[in-house]
């Protein structure tokens, strides 16, 4: 929680996720709480099937399908009060709208495209990172016939070319682009008034006004470091992609959380490795390359942004080395990368696909019959055997064995009616928990933060 110039307190964080919980409790109470992410994440496990479905599909849709599955990450924060499955749903059906742009060219996909990245970033702020690469790709898909038509004429592409060409489709380039912002716009201008009543200006959210703010040094530090260490921190991000049984299978480690991944950064080399496989792939077989390259984008836009994000979180910048910093709790990045997931399995998919359709003509003009037979064949066994293991492994046959299947009543007997007697009124409860302190009817804050409290160090 943060202070307002009102004298009050409001939950950091994005604004979408505070809406769409209050409208939960409002509708059904605690019950809405706990059910509001887990079906979310049921709508998640969906969108990818139809997703990948449609746009590569059916073997990469049913691979697609058992990585997020059994992805313990996916479905472990799926059935909490986290943000990441809502955002990571908006996320990717954003991304299949501007896929499908691309391949229909409809006006209403790019709106659809714009509002679901909007949603996105309202849930998480780390969504507006979608802007800029929308706009380039859209540019890209208005511009890319000139290109096509050109190489097939075999005629030298010139300024005038695409002058002529934009004042020939003039009203549909501007619809296309008045479609594309009428989303941004009302996402900028919600933000900025909410920001503006709450802080006192439109560019400082919940985070950037406190008074302590790690705005002071993150944009020094990560614009002083930005050359040296942007790429250590992307192969930092990337060591979480690959699908979690492999990680701890090639960690030789039981979970991500024990594992130290500067340890382990060749994982993160492998990761960015497949990504640019597949886009290859995608080139060699002219197939699916702007969707490949869409997906390849927003995972590196990801990558690319949360990096920066770690190298703004230091406070000794003469001795700075990204190695000398510690990461407290593994899980942050780890949930940062969730919503990379279904699109890095998507890709892990189009390659396996790939390699199950090669044949032995594709390969030479000599006869490889039974060698290429008995390498799927091979192939085949590996895979099936990964996925019985990590459904064994998963999240939910894990909870299955365990029989632990929460009774949302239980819990609300063990927690309520809270019992509050015997407190003063004036009083301060000191706990890790800060939300609990809101079930009192106190208002939540952190003293290190600098709210007019002066720090004593207790010996």
């Amino acid at each position: 929680y943060t202070k307002t110039l009102q004298n009050d307190a409001i939950p950091i964080g994005g604004l979408g996720m505070h809406a769409l919980s209050t409208l939960a409790y409002i509708l059904a109470g605690q019950y809405g709480l706990f059910y509001l992410v887990p079906m979310f994440t049921i709508l998640l496990i969906i969108a990818i099937d139809r997703i990948s479905l449609k746009l590569f599909g059916r073997f990469v849709s049913f691979a697609s399908v058992l990585f997020a599955g059994t992805t313990y990450w996916i479905i472990g924060f799926g059935v909490q009060l986290y943000t990441e499955s809502i955002f990571t749903l908006f996320f990717i059906m954003g991304i299949y709208f501007l896929i499908k742009f691309h391949h229909d060219k409809k006006v209403t996909q790019i709106f659809l495209t714009s509002s679901f990245l909007v949603a996105a970033a309202f849930i998480r702020t780390n969504g507006i990172v979608s802007l800029p690469l929308e706009i380039i790709l859209v540019i890209g898909v208005l511009f890319l016939p000139i290109l096509q038509k050109s190489k097939k004429q075999e005629q030298k592409t010139t300024l005038n070319y695409f002058y002529f060409y934009f004042k020939t489709n003039q009203k549909s380039i501007y619809k296309v682009i008045l479609f594309m912002m009428i989303p941004w716009i009302v996402f900028f201008l919600i933000s900025g008034f909410y920001n503006y009543y709450f802080f006192g200006d439109p560019s400082l959210g919940s985070y950037e006004s406190r008074p302590h703010s790690e705005l002071e040094w993150s944009l020094k530090s990560a614009l002083q470091n930005w050359s040296n260490d942007i790429f250590t921190w992307i192969d930092y991000n990337a060591v979480f992609l690959i699908p979690d049984k492999l990680f701890t299978i090639f960690s030789d480690n039981s979970t991500m959380i024990n594992v130290t991944p500067w340890n382990h950064m060749w994982i993160g080399t492998l990761s960015l490795l497949l990504i640019f496989s597949a886009i290859i792939i995608s080139f060699l077989t002219k197939n699916k390359r702007f969707d490949i390259v869409t997906v390849s984008l927003f995972i590196f836009a990801t990558l690319f942004f949360y990096a920066l994000g770690h190298m703004s979180r230091v406070f000794d910048l003469e001795n700075y080395s990204p190695r000398n910093l510690v990461i407290y709790d593994a899980r942050s990045p780890i949930r940062y990368m969730i919503p990379t997931f279904p699109l890095f399995h998507i890709l892990l998919g189009y390659i396996m696909y790939k390699i199950w359709t090669i044949n032995s003509e594709s390969i030479s003009k000599l006869s490889f019959k039974i060698p290429v037979k008995y390498l799927k064949f091979g192939f085949l066994t590996l895979v099936i055997l990964f996925f019985i293991i990590s459904f064994y492994d998963s999240f939910i046959f894990n909870q299955m064995i365990k029989g632990k299947f929460t009774n949302p009543q239980k819990e609300l007997e063990n927690h309520f009616p809270i019992k509050n007697e015997g407190l003063p009124e004036k009083s301060v409860i000191v706990g890790l928990e800060h939300y609990k302190t809101m079930e009192y009817g106190l208002i939540p804050f952190y003293p290190y933060w600098g709210f007019n409290f002066v720090r004593i160090d207790i010996d």
